[in-house]
């Protein structure tokens, strides 16, 4: 039972809803596109939907750039961007409506090209006939007359009080290292909301301050527990010996008091003028299956298997 229709979605104006009558999503087609709802049918919202403290971010500079009276704001949910991150082409004012094509089960959503950058971007979602799964496929084309290097980069803003379960890299490579972890300046790693183990690195929200963190996650996947239902989001690092942004990582997360953004990247690379490049994600819901202690890896390996 795939449905789709319009409704007005808090104070984020006209949104699609799309469901297959296990889970439903919204997307923003007033402004964004941010998938701004994932969850079960009736239940709580993985994706940040407050947007109360995403003030617009504007000054001179990026006034002189994109044009007087123009903003940035963050909105919530899940959007599209690309790395490395830079101010202001990266945070592009994506205010307008949104353009939509429903495709079978799949809902296509293109905004407006970014004149001043020469991309354009386009998410699509492919809901499930039967189950929890979403593909989200994302794609970037290159409309300048010269080569671009970017990589594209995946980001969900996560609904405040989940906790985080990030699995390491756990191949032998006996002499040489087996995994990548980079942190941002404002990241204390002794932080007791943040466990780094040999198996899982798990994160709780900061009770004040942030902290990010970067790894190259060969198997491409994490979780985010909230209440009592479990996010998967899974991705395909196709190019492990490409090159990554940020120092070699593939997956990224950043945590405040207010939410968890659960990061994922594709190959930083050259992209030609008119080139496409895309990169997808598969996503799930579940309930929570046992209790589980998120600073134990024995805990947390059951947990991972009875998911």
């Amino acid at each position: 039972m795939f449905e789709t229709k319009i409704i007005e979605y808090k104070d984020y104006g006209k949104c699609l809803s799309i469901t297959n009558g296990i889970v439903d999503l919204a997307v923003t087609i007033d402004i964004g596109p941010r998938i701004i709802r994932y969850g079960f049918v009736d239940g709580i919202n993985i994706m940040l939907d407050d947007r109360s403290f995403l003030t617009p971010n504007t000054n001179e500079k990026f006034e002189k750039y994109y044009g007087k009276g123009k903003f940035y704001c963050g909105y919530g949910g899940h959007r599209l961007w690309i790395s490395p991150e830079y101010y202001p082409e990266m945070y592009y004012p994506d205010n307008d409506p949104v353009e939509y094509q429903i495709v079978g089960n799949s809902v296509i959503f293109t905004p407006p090209v970014q004149v001043e950058n020469s991309l354009q971007h386009r998410i699509t979602v492919t809901l499930s006939e039967n189950s929890t799964e979403v593909q989200v496929n994302h794609e970037v084309q290159n409309l300048s007359d010269r080569n671009k290097e970017f990589a594209l980069w995946a980001l969900t803003m996560a609904a405040k009080g989940g906790i985080e379960i990030i699995p390491m890299n756990t191949d032998n490579t006996h002499l040489l290292p087996n995994r990548k972890m980079v942190l941002w300046p404002y990241t204390n790693p002794q932080a007791k909301n943040i466990f780094l183990g040999k198996k899982y690195t798990t994160i709780e929200q900061p009770e004040s301050g942030a902290l990010k963190l970067g790894f190259d996650l060969k198997a491409g996947i994490a979780y985010y527990v909230l209440d009592d239902v479990v996010f998967t989001k899974k991705y395909y690092p196709n190019f492990p010996n490409g090159v990554y942004p940020d120092g070699g990582v593939s997956f990224e997360t950043y945590s405040c008091t207010k939410f968890t953004e659960l990061e994922t990247l594709g190959e930083y690379k050259k992209v030609a003028p008119g080139e496409t490049v895309t990169h997808a994600e598969k996503w799930s819901l579940c309930k929570k299956p046992c209790e589980v202690d998120y600073k134990d890896e024995n805990s947390i390996d059951q947990f991972i298997e009875k998911l």
